[in-house]
């Protein structure tokens, strides 16, 4: 009988300092509670309730000693392999090649003590990395990244010098903050220091229900709305420079590098092959200064559910004018000179007025029925914003295709712009609803892995049936889909 050689097993450990960094999440989640708790305590209205469950905070550490005595992983052949053998024996085994990304975030904490956190995701990868490794040391996080990437370098990659592709300054940061507003961000913080003081939520609820029944001039409330919407800005611009301070875009050896973070830093690569869809969005104030926000999705990669986004972010803000130069980084063989845009037909009005009176038609029967002398002039104003909603959603609607690529746009308020290689699909739904039969009209569905479903909506018929055909012959000489999509 021939002896069989021995299992390897992963014989790579977390960082012994794993124990100290819970320790120090512990305090950062719960030390406010106490600083908080002793100061209102000194008053005599302090509640012990907060104290008992910051307390709790410490059994977390027990955790992260069994974590660092029984996780195990590292590099098994052509294999990264992940184990854990405390009560439930898990082992987790990852061929090398279809890892989309290797992605390392140093929270503050983590800088402090010299760590890293990698985060493994493949192509299965939802919102949660396949594998987090949450305490190596920074030169164990680099090696093992680059061990992991190495391995998944496409053979037409050669070495080439890092090109910087873009850079954020202080000006785009506070430009990317100030297009939005966190006014939700003050009243969510104001409201969460309620349970700290007894007595203080029917205190307060009782002077809010005085103030709306009080004959307050209108100035007043004007102001305190104003106030609140500056307040909002300011939070939103200082949000924006702490998670985006040193944005950093490169490109080297046919992948994207990011990075980023003041407080928490983040750096990710993804390879060029790999990118499903891209998306560019903006709303209706950056559109005006000429900013846009660029996405970019694969199987798995680029997904962080602590980032900023929800996920696939790229670049938090690029200029208008870089728009199509950004754009051929990402898809070289994208020819913008063929592209002929298709704008969706008057009678797609009628869709949209029906879809969008559902939603305002239900909030005003609501107030109607709550305040009936308000339906005299709130049903027809719902009416009136319907129509005027839906003929603006249509006339931004447009959709065209240049060579493997499709395009859609959409969106007056918000305005979005899709654009997916056909190669990437995984199928394609043409689909009809009872107007829509009505009026000869369909929507084709454009189904990509790991990122939103490419709708081209409301096109006539026989549009819609030329998009679907000529998206089916792409799938079919793709052959068996990969997530390089060749």
């Amino acid at each position: 009988m021939i002896a069989q050689p021995p299992l390897q097993k992963p014989t790579g450990r977390l960082d012994p300092r794993t124990m100290l960094l819970d320790f120090f999440k512990s305090l950062g989640r719960f030390g406010w509670v106490l600083i908080l708790y002793f100061v209102v305590s000194s008053r005599g209205r302090g509640d012990s309730a907060e104290l008992v469950f910051a307390g709790l905070a410490v059994f977390g550490l027990f955790g992260s000693l069994v974590q660092w005595l029984t996780v195990r992983f590292g590099v098994v052949g052509p294999n990264f392999v992940y184990e854990t053998i405390w009560l439930l024996k898990k082992e987790k085994t990852i061929p090398i090649d279809r890892i989309q990304s290797v992605n390392i975030e140093q929270t503050l904490i983590h800088r402090m003590l010299g760590l890293a956190k990698v985060r493994i995701d493949t192509a299965a990868s939802g919102d949660q990395a396949d594998i987090e490794l949450d305490s190596l040391s920074i030169a164990e996080a680099e090696r093992l990244r680059m061990v992991l990437t190495k391995e998944t370098v496409h053979p037409s990659e050669v070495a080439a010098p890092s090109l910087p592709l873009w850079q954020a300054t202080s000006r785009d940061l506070l430009m990317a903050g100030a297009t939005k507003n966190a006014w939700y961000v003050i009243i969510g913080a104001g409201a969460s220091l309620l349970p700290f003081f007894r007595g203080s939520d029917s205190s307060l609820l009782g002077a809010v229900r005085g103030s709306t029944r009080s004959n307050l001039p209108p100035q007043v409330w004007v102001l305190g709305l104003l106030g609140l919407l500056v307040a909002g800005w300011i939070v939103s611009m200082a949000q924006a420079w702490i998670r985006f301070y040193g944005f950093t875009l490169t490109h080297h050896a046919g992948r994207l590098h990011r990075e980023y973070g003041l407080i928490n830093n983040r750096k990710n690569s993804v390879p060029l092959r790999r990118i499903q869809c891209l998306d560019w969005s903006t709303t209706w104030l950056r559109s005006w200064v000429g900013f846009w926000e660029v996405k970019c999705f694969t199987a798995g990669a680029m997904k962080d559910k602590q980032d900023p986004t929800v996920g696939g972010l790229l670049c938090p803000v690029v200029p208008s004018a870089k728009l199509r130069t950004f754009t051929n980084i990402v898809f070289a063989d994208l020819d913008w000179s063929g592209l002929r845009w298709t704008p969706a037909p008057a009678r797609a009005f009628w869709v949209r007025f029906v879809e969008i009176l559902w939603l305002y038609g239900i909030l005003g029967v609501g107030l109607s029925i709550w305040q009936r002398h308000w339906a005299i002039w709130l049903l027809p104003l719902c009416v009136l914003i319907s129509a005027v909603s839906a003929y603006l959603e249509v006339r931004s609607m447009k959709v065209a295709f240049s060579g493997r690529f499709a395009f859609t746009q959409a969106g007056w308020r918000n305005t979005q712009l899709l654009i997916v290689p056909l190669d990437k699909v995984q199928s394609v739904e043409l689909e009809q609803g009872l107007l829509q039969r009505k009026l000869g009209l369909a929507t084709v569905t454009l189904v990509v892995a790991g990122s939103p479903a490419v709708h081209l909506s409301h096109l006539p018929v026989q549009l819609a049936s030329r998009a679907a055909e000529k998206a089916v012959p792409w799938i079919a000489r793709t052959g068996s889909w990969s997530a390089d999509g060749v």
